[in-house]
């Protein structure tokens, strides 16, 4: 179980734009899973940084949907993030290693999430 978004007002949900790129549904409530592609479960070990990160993800996610409204309107819409593999094996294979991490943070794939997923996938971090 892991926190989800919800906009009310203006009211951003799989009703009011049905196409959008990113939103799920759960019975009849769209929202949004503020987790990263690199996270399957959300971890309260820490609230502070749990929080922080939540808020970041928020962010992003609201400065990527209002971009892609905005350009949906004129034409295609655009998402300014890429798109992430939400597995730790799709993510070995499509992310370079001194490349962006799919977590959207600041460091390179490899000095962030990449041994975590090698650690998930394989059992050890290579």
């Amino acid at each position: 179980m892991h926190p989800r978004i919800v906009v009310l007002e203006p009211e951003i949900s799989l009703k009011t734009f049905p196409d959008h790129p990113h939103l799920s549904l759960s019975g009849r409530e769209s929202f949004v899973c503020a987790m990263g592609a690199h996270l399957t479960d959300w971890n309260w070990e820490s609230v502070t940084t749990a929080v922080l990160y939540y808020l970041r993800q928020t962010a992003i996610w609201l400065l990527n949907t209002v971009v892609w409204i905005a350009t949906r309107e004129i034409g295609d819409g655009r998402w300014l993030s890429p798109d992430a593999s939400h597995t730790a094996l799709g993510q070995l294979l499509e992310a370079a290693p001194n490349g962006p991490c799919p977590c959207q943070g600041p460091n390179r794939y490899r000095d962030c999430c990449m041994p975590a997923n090698q650690r998930s996938v394989f059992g050890f971090v290579g």
